[in-house]
């Protein structure tokens, strides 16, 4: 699983202010803390959401999509299937 951060900042209850931006030890960039003290990373677990294909499908917005790309893939296929019909006719209009 990858990991995230969180900066938490002594004397601002834990919100992070990005009014600046500072230079950790390790060298990742942190956000400047207004309190004038440091910031302490809390490494956590990011939850990887999984993707469910057929409830996607069933869902109204999901069948919205589909037909899109169903119909964007449809058309660039029929685009270069015109484009290499019409270079091919005059290729071989040429070659006579």
């Amino acid at each position: 699983m990858p990991s995230a951060y969180v900066f938490t900042c002594p004397g601002q209850n834990g919100t992070t202010i990005p009014n600046g931006i500072g230079l950790a030890a390790d060298g990742r960039l942190v956000p400047h803390c207004p309190s004038g003290g440091t910031w302490t990373a809390i490494t956590y677990a990011e939850e990887v959401p999984q993707f469910d294909a057929a409830a996607w499908i069933q869902s109204p917005q999901g069948q919205q999509q589909f037909g899109g790309h169903f119909a964007a893939g449809f058309t660039l296929v029929a685009v270069a299937y015109v484009i290499g019909w019409g270079v091919r006719s005059l290729l071989s209009f040429i070659g006579r």
